[in-house]
């Protein structure tokens, strides 16, 4: 039996290794010492995916608070060494991920939030480029079995 909030994670995540040219990573929001870098130490194009706290949807159920709706947050966020590669890649995010839906809920929408940011060395050089860009999608909790 598994849980339908962890189905829909893994769901999420399969969705976007399937549909992107770049690897995909579960990891905390990049940082300089946390870039994915080849042998030659050249941060190489990625995408880093969080899921974020539940949201309440307020959608009740005679059945308790664990059956209604809640909003599942995603951020995503786009890194590369080139700013073009990074927009790039987060143009392709948002064109993949608006209205994919969900099996245990609704389609993918765009939340607020988003630009593209530098990611410094310890030096204070620019090492990678990253666009972050927020998704939620709104799902039913269940064990599924």
């Amino acid at each position: 039996m598994t849980y339908s909030l962890e189905d829909t994670q893994e769901r999420i995540l399969a969705y976007l290794r399937a549909e992107m040219a770049q690897t995909v990573y579960e990891t905390a929001i990049p940082e300089y010492t946390t870039l994915k870098r080849n042998d030659r130490g050249q941060v190489v194009p990625y995408v880093a995916v969080q899921f974020g706290d539940l949201v309440d949807a307020y959608s009740e159920t005679f059945a308790g608070v664990e059956t209604g709706d809640f909003w599942l947050p995603i951020t995503l966020q786009a890194v590369s060494g080139d700013p073009v590669i990074s927009r790039k890649i987060s143009n392709k995010l948002i064109r993949i991920m608006l209205g994919w839906k969900e099996k245990y809920g609704g389609q993918v929408r765009k939340r607020m939030g988003g630009r593209q940011l530098p990611i410094n060395n310890a030096d204070g050089a620019t090492a990678a480029y990253v666009n972050p860009t927020s998704f939620g999608v709104r799902i039913q909790l269940f064990d599924d079995v």
